[in-house]
């Protein structure tokens, strides 16, 4: 008989589909060291997180202004990145972004385009000078996720509702 795929759901904040568990996660399925793995993923996880906005401080950017720039430069479309869109990316609401937007415009690390076709969209542009602090930090944070990696195991995919 076929196997027949599990319906898959998409996760709200990754937006990654995911098979759907039948019922109820197995929790007698978990082990000791399924727990061990949840720990130490979610402590490189808090690792990566302090370090990233720590590094951010050191040289004058806002935690959540390095987040806008790495958004922004990996934006994969469609079309250029927007307030929009990138509010999306970053889980914050519109005005959100929109005012620390402005602050970045004024910071010398945006610049924003009306469209040709269509003047109601403006789209986002990083300046050389956000390009050259992005270069510096995306170094720096791969640097640290090479350290970061070997504890970053997740549970193995098995029938218990993952």
């Amino acid at each position: 008989m076929p196997e027949t795929k599990r319906p898959l759901r998409q996760s709200p904040s990754t937006g990654v589909a995911h098979p759907m568990s039948k019922g109820r996660a197995d929790k007698a399925s978990l082990r000791d060291s399924d727990y061990r793995h949840l720990a130490q993923a979610r402590s490189a996880l808090r690792r990566l997180l302090w370090f990233s906005e720590d590094a951010s401080r050191k040289i004058g950017l806002a935690p959540q202004q390095y987040q806008t720039l790495i958004a922004i430069r990996g934006y994969r479309g469609p079309g250029a990145p927007t307030v929009g869109k990138i509010a999306d990316e970053l889980h914050i609401e519109h005005h959100s972004a929109t005012t620390m937007m402005d602050r970045m415009v004024e910071a010398g690390l945006l610049i924003r385009k009306r469209d040709d076709a269509d003047r109601r969209v403006v789209t986002l542009w990083l300046t050389d000078k956000a390009e050259a602090v992005l270069s510096h930090l995306a170094a720096v944070h791969r640097q640290e996720l090479r350290l970061l990696a070997p504890l970053m195991r997740f549970l193995p995919l098995r029938d218990s509702g993952y």
